[in-house]
């Protein structure tokens, strides 16, 4: 008779996607570095126009966009509002750790402020505190919902552990 508890080289890889997910891919470290690197950048990229203004270089505005009277810092900022999220989603792919999107929320908190706000306000010695408070407010709401999350998922595995015990327990 054969041992139940051993398993086959054809059933390992079947275990394996069990515990794991079919297609699961193991990240590696270097992924996730990759990935921790994207999700700042994608926070960083949005003051890409400031950073450029500083180091006077600068931008040709496509045509169709200088005819409307927009600037090169304006241009740059838009792109950057446009390539920031797709950092975030390809960072979001590699798994950086959560702490990261941080960064991110930071950026565009201070850009919040900024926007709804005066522009004066970007001088002003609080501001850092009201968008400090503000990401730490936003990232906690963040944490608390991928909590909330997981402690759902674990109660929802607790009870159909309960009903799988109970079947097995009644044959």
């Amino acid at each position: 008779m054969r041992n139940s508890t051993k398993s086959s080289p054809w059933t390992a890889p079947r275990l394996k996607d069990l515990v794991l997910g079919a297609g699961t891919v193991k990240h590696s470290f270097l992924a996730s570095l990759i990935g921790n690197a994207l999700i700042a950048l994608s926070g960083f990229v949005l003051y890409s126009d400031k950073a450029m203004a500083f180091i006077n270089m600068s931008l040709n505005v496509p045509e169709r966009w200088e005819k409307v009277g927009m600037d090169w810092q304006t241009y740059v900022w838009f792109l950057s509002q446009t390539i920031s999220p797709v950092l975030i989603i390809f960072g979001s792919i590699l798994r950086p750790r959560t702490i990261m999107y941080i960064v991110p929320i930071y950026c565009y908190m201070l850009q919040l402020y900024w926007i709804f706000l005066d522009y004066q306000m970007v001088d002003d010695s609080y501001l850092q505190v009201y968008v400090v408070g503000t990401t730490v407010l936003v990232a906690s709401a963040i944490f608390l919902l991928r909590w909330l999350l997981i402690k759902r998922v674990q109660d929802k595995i607790e009870v159909a552990k309960s009903k799988i015990l109970r079947n097995e327990g009644t044959t």
